[in-house]
């Protein structure tokens, strides 16, 4: 039924069922790095290996660089475009503005 359908448990879609698992998979990571480590040794790598277990299985086809790309996307919008209510309805641009600080904009590839 899943391959079939690319339905999993309660309707939800295989992709939403991988998120969930890799999720899953990440916290014990984050979990067990803590543990081990406090957080003193996290270097580059550990961020990638972090993020290759949120990733795993979902879109295999897609490069780094275009997901780097995605991430500049979603970090653009949520900084100068989405208000927050924890921060009286401000983006967090304009909150920083407040206290004359600047947040870049990073800019994305048309590869």
């Amino acid at each position: 039924m899943v391959v079939d359908k690319g339905l999993t448990i309660h309707g939800k879609s295989l992709v939403e069922h991988l998120e969930a698992v890799n999720h899953a998979a990440a916290v014990d990571f984050i979990r067990e790095l803590a543990v081990k480590t406090k957080f003193k040794d996290i270097t580059k790598n550990t961020i990638l290996e972090f993020t290759a277990l949120l990733l795993r299985r979902i879109d295999d086809n897609m490069n780094l660089k275009e997901r780097e790309q995605q991430i500049i996307t979603w970090l653009n919008d949520y900084h100068f475009f989405r208000p927050h209510q924890a921060l009286n309805y401000l983006t967090p641009s304009e909150y920083c503005d407040t206290l004359n600080i600047t947040i870049l904009r990073r800019k994305v590839s048309t590869m």
